[in-house]
């Protein structure tokens, strides 16, 4: 590489968010199915495409029905697709695909979102084309995408709805960041969301089926804020798609 290229990539990454420049680098250093995303093992990339090795697939509790089956006459969203229980395992992935070490993680974890959403259909496209007319995510606040430098539910979108072979569309925004949710019940969680998202006024969502993805769902109530907004807007179906999720109501 010459001198005058080099400081002309140096250059370039510098106009760069400094999250963005990180996330580039880790994807050049650690590129996609090198090492598995649980214990870092090296991988053989050819065969093992999720990024996982033997052992650790055996030890994601992975789910083919919807846990929260029990209590979705009280959601806003018509369906849930997720792929394993939010346990120990996956809580480090998706730590790592968050806070930009294994942001490389959004393509593999979007194509097993993908292949949970086309069990549903028996795996036939053209049903699920029927189905769903979009993908889209559950967004962020500006200040805190600005942060981090990247919304991880959109980079799961993107993987999925690339999977899926559906378009993608920005939808919903986030005014506001809403406070810590981490130990409030359901109940409160849906009061501190109250009115958290909103559909951008660009979006022709009516008669609209939407794939809305994000990467966990534990009381739902996020998912239910995003869903309710996009049925005010007129979606007449909502699902939603998420890596990991608990194992039902509480």
């Amino acid at each position: 590489m010459s001198e005058r290229l080099k400081i002309w990539g140096l250059a370039l990454l510098k106009k760069i968010h400094p999250a963005k420049t990180a996330g580039l680098l880790l994807d050049f250093i650690y590129p996609e199915n090198l090492y598995c995303s649980c214990c870092g093992d090296a991988i053989d990339r050819k065969t093992r495409i999720h990024s996982l090795c033997d052992k650790c697939i055996k030890k994601i509790t992975w789910v083919s029905d919807n846990p929260y089956e029990s209590s979705m006459d009280d959601m806003a969203f018509d369906e849930l697709y997720t792929c394993c229980i939010y346990g120990y395992y996956p809580r480090q992935m998706i730590q790592k695909l968050k806070f930009g070490e294994g942001r490389y993680l959004a393509k593999p974890l979007g194509k097993l979102m993908a292949e949970r959403v086309l069990l549903s259909f028996g795996g036939d496209r053209e049903k699920l084309k029927k189905s769903y007319d979009l993908v889209s995510f559950v967004p962020m606040a500006k200040e805190k995408q600005s942060g981090r430098g990247y919304n991880q539910a959109k980079l799961l979108a993107k993987s999925m709805a690339k999977e899926l072979d559906l378009p993608m569309e920005d939808l919903l925004e986030k005014p506001k960041e809403t406070p810590s949710m981490r130990l409030a019940d359901k109940y409160e969680r849906r009061t501190m969301l109250k009115g958290a998202f909103k559909v951008k006024k660009t979006a022709e969502l009516k008669g609209k089926k939407v794939l809305l993805a994000d990467d966990v769902l534990t009381t739902g109530s996020t998912a239910n804020e995003a869903a309710m907004e996009l049925k005010k807007a007129g979606c007449s179906f909502v699902g939603i798609a998420v890596f990991a999720s608990g194992n039902g109501p509480r």
